[in-house]
């Protein structure tokens, strides 16, 4: 079963894509800000992909993506940010991600996106 680390800090949608994905079949790590999804990376995680929400409190995403990318064992994640913030190609260029998802998010571009990725 894939694993996908899920950070994002509104509850609500954390706990709906957690259901969602739960749901079709991927093993879903969800995590409420990028210092406690980096900390469990560290400690070993190793999920197939990350969806990655920007802003956040105690570690956004930018500063997540700027350790993530400097740590050897955790460059090669795979990484798809989840986002209304500002202009979707120059941040999804700029951050070196696989993927951009303008919120409110629709659910079947996020499945079709994760399948790229992670089969279930």
């Amino acid at each position: 079963m894939p694993t996908i680390l899920l950070v994002e800090d509104d509850r609500y949608i954390r706990e709906s894509l957690d259901e969602f994905l739960t749901e079709e079949g991927f093993d879903v790590v969800p995590s409420s800000n990028g210092l406690d999804a980096y900390t469990r990376l560290v400690a070993g995680m190793k999920p197939q992909l990350i969806l990655l929400d920007l802003m956040m409190p105690l570690m956004d995403g930018f500063q997540f993506r700027e350790k993530q990318m400097v740590t050897d064992d955790l460059a090669d994640i795979p990484v798809v940010v989840m986002s209304a913030y500002g202009d979707l190609e120059k941040n999804k260029e700029k951050l070196g991600v696989e993927a951009y998802l303008k919120k409110p998010l629709d659910i079947e571009e996020v499945l079709s996106t994760i399948h790229r990725w992670c089969h279930a």
